[in-house]
């Protein structure tokens, strides 16, 4: 039995919510990194039942914070949301792309 899963689609990215099919059979993800990806992208005031949750990523990229600033904004906004952070963590690539490591687990009490 698989919790916290959801459908894996074909190309988001693209536009394309196909939902994606591995031998014959639906493919089930591990619904965190979906999870994570939408609190980074989301802004604060756009949960209803949590306004102070998000992070509102787009706000920050290029501009002049720092990144530790920048680290601890994320932590804080994960553990809001009851996600316990083992890392977070900001590099740029050679190609000066933002990559960000999250690593941990959702505290389910």
């Amino acid at each position: 039995m698989i919790s916290n899963g959801d459908f894996e689609l074909t190309d988001p990215d693209n536009g394309d919510f196909d939902i994606a099919i591995v031998n014959g059979d639906f493919n089930i993800l591990n619904s965190k990194d979906e999870l994570l990806h939408t609190l980074l992208v989301s802004f604060i005031g756009e949960f209803k039942l949590t306004p102070e949750l998000g992070v509102g990523i787009d706000l920050y990229l290029n501009s002049n914070i720092k990144e530790s600033d920048f680290e601890i904004l994320i932590t804080n906004a994960l553990e809001l949301d009851g996600f316990v952070p083992s890392l977070v963590s900001l590099e740029y690539d050679v190609e000066g792309e933002l990559d960000i490591k999250i690593e941990g687990k959702y505290d389910n009490k």
